[in-house]
Order: structure tokens, then sequence, then C-alpha cells
């Protein structure tokens, strides 16, 4: 979506074999960042490419990827394999982290 809001959690690039973790975030928990960089991580070596985590407008954890247009060895079909996979397997760490960037991060009293 155009002009959308992204404010990203962590990324991990493939291709440079580099992992980053956004400084706003360095407050969490150790196991936490750990299990975040492993998720990464491990995607992107496994599939290639770059993966990221991010918080959409609606302060909904979501997951990008991207390709390089001339990397043929990206497997597509398996990235979306792996997405579920770990949508379905971490859904409660994506909703802990949610709930962390929407009290601690923006200081959303609501929640």
């Amino acid at each position: 979506m155009e002009g959308e809001q992204k404010v990203y959690l962590a990324a991990a690039n493939g291709y440079s074999e580099k992992y980053y973790l956004n400084d706003i975030f360095s407050k969490l928990p150790v196991q936490v960042k750990d299990e975040i960089q492993m998720i990464l991580v491990s995607f992107a070596l496994d599939v290639g490419g770059v993966i990221a985590l991010y918080f959409d407008e609606s302060d909904n954890l979501k997951i990008e990827l991207n390709k390089e247009s001339d990397d043929f060895f990206y497997d597509e079909i398996g990235a979306e394999v792996k997405v579920r996979e770990i949508t379905r397997r971490d859904e409660e760490l994506f909703r802990s982290l949610e709930l962390y960037y929407k009290k601690l991060v923006k200081g959303d009293e609501d929640e």
C-alpha cells in the first residue's frame, strides 16, 4: 500500500548475510531478541532474499519479503510456505510483540 507507515522491528538479508534490529526495540528481553534473530536469519539462509518484520499503521506485526530481480535461486513457493509456518508457529510471539509495541514503544494506554 502506497504511503503506508512502517516501523521495522528487524530484518535479515540473505545476500549480505546481515541482521538488523531497530534500536527502538533494544529493551526487548534478550531471549525474545534471540528468537526474532533465529527466525529471520534461518529464513534468509533457507530461502534467500530479505525478510523483515514491521508494524503497520494498525500496529499489526507483518512479514515483508524482498528479492533481487535477478535472483533466480530465490524460492518464492518455499518462501510463502515458510511464512505461513512462521506465522502459525510463532503466533503467540507476534501477539506479544504487538502488545509490547503498543504499550511500551507507542505508549498506548488503551490496550
